[in-house]
């Protein structure tokens, strides 16, 4: 198995980027699980968001929005697929490499300009986790020719 099908499950890969689901070290996908229990129209709304993000490289801003530590300390380098419609919202960050995002888990319930700091903060931990996975990862298997999200080095 590559290393990276540990760490992250593809969702959609465009000619621009690509959008990852981490995986928990259980093998869960947060972001994932939070999609399936949303009803189809909000769950297709997403996905075209994805597709749009992997193949044109970028959302609207009613689509998607930057974190910043002004707000929520830690926050820098995380953004959110969001919804209006349903009032949900999908955290990501950039992983090392241009175009690659890996999305952490999902919430509801978002009021338009205040972000939950329970919902940051899981952010945050989700991507520190997949950090620190990476790097042990990296280190067991220091020949490895695939990145950790399996774009060729």
């Amino acid at each position: 198995m590559p290393i990276f099908e540990e760490l992250v499950r593809l969702v959609h890969r465009g000619p621009l980027r690509v959008i990852y689901a981490y995986k928990d070290p259980n093998g869960g996908a947060p972001a994932f699980e939070f999609l399936n229990g949303l009803d189809a129209a909000a769950k297709a709304r997403y996905m075209l968001r994805f597709v749009k993000m992997g193949n044109e490289g970028r959302l609207r801003g009613t689509d998607f929005h930057p974190w910043d530590d002004s707000k929520n300390k830690g926050a820098k380098g995380l953004g959110a697929f969001k919804d209006i419609a349903s009032k949900t919202r999908i955290p990501s960050f950039a992983e090392g490499e241009q175009g690659v995002l890996v999305l952490t888990h999902g919430f509801g319930g978002k009021k338009e300009d205040d972000i939950d700091t329970r919902q940051v903060n899981e952010a945050i931990r989700i991507r520190q986790d997949y950090h620190n996975r990476k790097t042990e990862l990296l280190k067991t298997h220091p020949r490895s020719t695939t990145s950790a999200c399996g774009r060729k080095r």
